[in-house]
């Protein structure tokens, strides 16, 4: 198991933290952190707004990797959501 804290600037509730097994993908971390930030991807005035988890400064784009492929051993890994706006 590790543990997993996703950070979000503009959250109100402190840090998402969580236990998962290193099996895990990020996918699910991410949707995990956008439940607890009450956040989801949405559109407005036809630009799209999506959260996406970073690792470091890295953007970790491929949610299929693994809690365990990120810090292999360590038994703990910090992610930051960040909101990002895409101009449609």
């Amino acid at each position: 198991m590790s543990k997993v804290v996703v950070s979000y600037a503009g959250g109100r509730h402190g840090p998402y933290q969580h236990e998962y097994p290193e099996s895990e993908q990020l996918a699910t971390v991410r949707s995990d952190a956008l439940t607890h930030f009450g956040l989801a991807d949405s559109t407005d005035g036809g630009n799209q707004v999506v959260f996406r988890l970073y690792h470091g400064g890295d953007y970790v784009s491929d949610l299929t990797r693994t809690v365990g492929d990120v810090e292999p051993g360590k038994g703990a890994v910090a992610f930051r959501l960040v909101r990002e706006v895409i101009a449609g």
